[in-house]
């Protein structure tokens, strides 16, 4: 099987990493990991996300740096953001799941939309929302949808490189690694 064109990838990118990204030359570790996977997925791949998680992106540009503002500008005008539906009854499987376990106050609710555009699209997922994967993969069983998902934390050390190698399918990416 041929490996995929890097730009033939979309990438989903929770607003988390949108937030710590400060652009280069930024000291943090944190904020320098976050800058580096934008700036790659930027040169390399394309972004996909539903109406929701753009309404969250638009909703927190006012605490975005200006690298993170700009790169969403740019991907916006390259034609690298692909806004994709949510597959029809994922959000209530999801939602019901994480209810059951978690009760209905569980801040993950608030993250589907990570996984819906996922599934929309190459069901990869750049985010530093730990305890969302924490909640998502406890839901693998009841939605099997989640077993292709690829889940990458910038503040990972493999995380760059994976991005770099054109974020292939890798087992130690997988949210569901059972």
């Amino acid at each position: 099987m041929l490996a995929r064109k890097k730009r033939e990838i979309s990438i989903v990118v929770d607003t988390s990493v949108l937030q710590a990204a400060g652009g280069p030359g930024r000291p943090n570790l944190v904020s320098k990991n976050c800058t580096e996977a934008l700036m790659t997925i930027k040169k390399d791949f394309f972004v996909a996300c539903t109406q929701d998680l753009f309404g969250e992106w638009l909703s927190h540009k006012a605490r975005l740096s200006y690298f993170s503002s700009m790169w969403l500008v740019d991907m916006r005008l390259k034609g690298c953001l692909n806004v994709v539906p949510p597959p029809p009854g994922l959000r209530e499987r999801l939602e019901k799941c994480l209810t059951d376990k978690f009760g209905s106050g569980v801040g993950s609710l608030r993250d589907i939309h990570l996984i819906e555009s996922a599934v929309a699209s190459d069901n990869r997922i750049v985010s530093r929302d730990n305890t969302a994967y924490i909640h998502f993969a406890t839901c693998c069983d009841a939605v099997p949808e989640l077993h292709d998902i690829l889940w990458a934390n910038p503040e990972d050390k493999d995380t760059l490189q994976w991005l770099k190698d054109s974020a292939p399918k890798n087992k130690d990416f997988l949210l569901c690694s059972v």
